[in-house]
């Protein structure tokens, strides 16, 4: 197994990691594949994979 260890961001982690503020904003950049779709913890709880946000940041493209 590897020796790398899983951090996994809560919906509020995710909204202040990207500066969003509704949640509703997440949800709808999940409808347009916006963002990397979260783990399903259970019926209640969404995760994500930290380092799928970090290298989704990454790969953004600047404005011109």
């Amino acid at each position: 197994m590897p020796d790398e260890s899983i951090q996994l961001l809560s919906m509020r982690q995710v909204q202040a990691v990207l500066n969003i503020r509704s949640r509703s904003t997440i949800y709808q950049m999940l409808e347009r594949k916006a963002l990397p779709p979260p783990c399903v913890i259970n019926r209640r709880g969404l995760r994500w994979r930290e380092s799928d946000i970090r290298e989704w940041i990454h790969n953004l493209k600047p404005r011109d």
